[in-house]
């Protein structure tokens, strides 16, 4: 688990220079982690916050997270965190988003996938620890063990290049792929990481950064 506190520190500076972190409730840092994982996603769903409603949807998405974070400490099975927690997320803000669709620049159409719910869901997740020194939160810390990692087209690159993931086409856009090609990859992480002991996904993610 992150455990540096210099390195945890540096990251808070990078990811919410500005923000006050000190002495708020979850709920604020809940807020800010799933604001911040919502930019990254911008970047490759540029469209996501040009419309009017952007910040009703948004913060639909961020009472969500409040909601189940505080059923977290319930859970003490990676297959209660997959199919209580992380599929079930998923699926309603893709419904709060099923609505809201728009024509890109190469003008197809282009809608929120569970891929785009994914990357938001584990990226907050992931923030949330890092803030964690701010606060104490046995919910979090509970469940770092089953936490699933981002996934996008470079961690896809890295799994490809190290034969951990086969017979998959890295040229396809990674936000138009299906659930099943997701549980096929973190079935497949999670095989890799059991072999090679490590604690979490997220700590494998780490070490795929670092290289």
């Amino acid at each position: 688990m992150i455990s540096d506190n210099k390195k945890i520190d540096s990251l808070c500076k990078f990811y919410f220079d500005g923000i006050n972190l000190k002495n708020k409730k979850t709920e604020h840092y809940i807020e800010v982690a799933s604001n911040r994982a919502y930019r990254d996603l911008c970047r490759t769903l540029s469209w996501i916050s040009k419309s009017s409603n952007s910040l009703t949807l948004r913060n639909e998405v961020n009472a969500l997270f409040c909601d189940y974070f505080n059923n977290l400490n319930i859970i003490n099975a990676q297959k209660e965190f997959d199919e209580n927690f992380h599929e079930k997320i998923c699926k309603e803000i893709i419904e709060i988003y099923k609505d809201f669709k728009v024509v890109d620049h190469r003008w197809q159409e282009v809608v929120f996938t569970y891929w785009h719910a994914q990357k938001w869901v584990n990226m907050t997740l992931k923030y949330l620890f890092i803030l964690s020194q701010y606060y104490i939160n046995k919910e979090i810390d509970n469940i770092y063990r089953f936490c699933h990692m981002p996934i996008d087209s470079i961690i896809i690159k890295e799994l490809c290049d190290k034969k951990i993931i086969k017979n998959f086409n890295i040229k396809k856009v990674w936000s138009k792929l299906n659930k099943e090609r997701y549980d096929y990859i973190i079935w497949e992480i999670k095989k890799h990481i059991k072999e090679k002991k490590y604690k979490s996904m997220l700590d494998f993610e780490m070490e795929i950064w670092k290289s």
